[in-house]
């Protein structure tokens, strides 16, 4: 999922916890009109402000000439007593449906501003749009965001003919068709709406693009249970990879009896980042949101993280191991004397264990690889104290180094056993 239709949904959160909580909005079908017909056009506006809940306005609506890129305006004052007034570019008085695409923007605005959802600029006109499908006046939108004419103009010269065919695109509203159309089917099946109804009284144009959207439609998704049990399934996969490396990390460092602290800090970022991180998919997997149907987006967007989270762990876990191997090459370097200068067995370091979160110390004089809780934290990590073998006397410094790898392939095969 791409950031900018991750951000369509976080908007219809932002909307559906506000925008009375009790309703269910169903679809307003459009309706042919004529834009130069004055009484039409009130009855339109005020046909589509009593669909989405606003039935004291009164919506006083004129065609005058808007400025550049400004398709309608409208006044949100707060003295509804002498009307809500809007106003429509005059060059649409000939498309009815980018009318009544404009008068569900337009209205929908007042909305959000009488509900406290206004947000600034640029991304309050995209929370705008959104309010259209969200309030079920997604097939005005669809119809009416994007219109297409062609035209022909036949010129004579002699007995010579010319003709000229000139397509002209309209686009109204701040999101493209194919995002209108994303939400609009995010939000038909989160209510569970029948295709066959979704796409009645929609253009060919329209449908066309929304037989294009495709998401992950997996019915579980309205469900936090299920939600809740692929957070753990990941988590427990992505911490359990990156708690092994860090024992390994953890382990180097001790062996070589230095307090180095770009490992330490490393250590303590990740085992925090592993805490936090999975108390924060947790509680959002557990979350219930009103209505019960913003559950469907909620963990739409909460699978897509855990993908994503998946990739992240993985790199973090390559630069690690990076780090490890550095600290490997350094532990094998020979001195002059070709035996190494440190001692890599020195069990009283390894049998002295602080946990990586709160640095609580505790003793475990075992020599095997074992998961450990924090008497005082109560986190639960990895902790290895198997012996590093060391070069004998007898042996090259190259095959030293070789036999100490592959004591560490074999480690890791015993902790993912």
């Amino acid at each position: 999922m791409n950031n900018s239709n991750k951000l369509l949904l976080e908007k219809i959160i932002h909307l559906g916890k506000r925008l009375e909580k009790n309703r269910i909005y169903e679809l307003l079908d459009p309706w042919l009109i004529d834009g130069y017909n004055s009484i039409e056009i009130q009855n339109a506006g005020k046909k589509i402000s009593n669909f989405i809940g606003l039935p004291n306005l009164t919506f006083v609506i004129t065609f005058t000439k808007q400025d550049k890129n400004v398709a309608g305006h409208i006044e949100l004052n707060n003295n509804s007593d002498e009307g809500v007034f809007i106003e429509i570019d005059e060059k649409f008085k000939s498309e009815p449906e980018i009318i009544l695409a404009i008068l569900a923007h337009e209205i929908c605005h007042k909305l959000i501003h009488i509900n406290g959802l206004s947000q600034f600029g640029y991304e309050n006109e995209i929370l705008t749009d959104i309010a259209t499908i969200y309030t079920g006046l997604g097939k005005l939108s669809l119809n009416g965001c994007e219109t297409v004419n062609i035209s022909t103009d036949t010129q004579w010269s002699g007995d010579e003919r010319t003709t000229t065919t000139t397509t002209t695109t309209q686009k109204v509203g701040y999101l493209s068709r194919s995002q209108f159309a994303f939400v609009y089917k995010i939000i038909c099946k989160m209510r569970r709406i029948p295709n066959d109804y979704a796409i009645t009284g929609l253009n060919g144009k329209a449908i066309e693009v929304l037989n294009g959207v495709f998401f992950n439609q997996n019915d579980n998704l309205f469900y936090n249970d299920f939600a809740l049990k692929e957070v753990n399934e990941t988590l427990k996969k992505v911490n359990n990879d990156i708690h092994l490396i860090s024992a390994l990390n953890t382990k180097l460092s001790k062996t070589i009896q230095s307090n180095i602290e770009l490992v330490n800090e490393i250590n303590r970022t990740i085992h925090k980042k592993i805490k936090s991180t999975s108390k924060k998919y947790i509680d959002k997997a557990n979350e219930e949101l009103k209505p019960e149907s913003l559950n469907f987006v909620k963990n739409l967007l909460l699978i897509d993280e855990l993908e994503k989270l998946e990739r992240v762990y993985k790199n973090e876990e390559r630069e690690i191991i990076s780090i490890n191997s550095q600290y490997l090459d350094f532990l094998f370097k020979e001195n002059e004397n070709g035996v190494f200068s440190l001692n890599l067995n020195n069990r009283d370091a390894l049998y002295n264990i602080k946990c990586p979160v709160c640095q609580h110390s505790m003793r475990l004089k075992q020599d095997k690889l074992v998961r450990i809780k924090c008497l005082k934290c109560k986190y639960s990590f990895i902790v290895d104290n198997t012996t590093i073998e060391h070069r004998n006397s007898d042996k090259s410094a190259s095959s030293t180094k070789k036999s100490i790898k592959q004591k560490f392939k074999e480690i890791i095969s015993i902790l993912k056993e």
